[in-house]
């Protein structure tokens, strides 16, 4: 599950999809803009984990639940650059 802006998008995804195809598919499932999503990244929800936007999301749960819920939040920024 992926929070954003009060609405929440859910799907299925095999343990081999990376975070920036999660975060991909819920920016086009939240309606969210090009211009606005350059701007988001995954945070595991209750949390202040930022994983990297290659990580398996298989890495991320554990068995039997296999769940995980994300909050699309403001990446943070250095001098303005991503």
């Amino acid at each position: 599950m992926v929070n954003y802006g009060g609405h929440q998008a859910k799907h299925r995804f095999g343990p081999g999809a990376t975070l920036a195809r999660i975060q991909k598919w819920a920016e086009k499932e939240l309606g969210i803009c090009d211009e606005d999503a350059i701007e988001l990244g995954l945070q595991i929800t209750g949390t202040d984990e930022k994983p990297d936007p290659s990580v398996h999301v298989g890495s991320l749960v554990s068995c039997p639940d296999c769940k995980i819920e994300f909050d699309l939040v403001p990446t943070d920024r250095i001098n303005g650059a991503r």
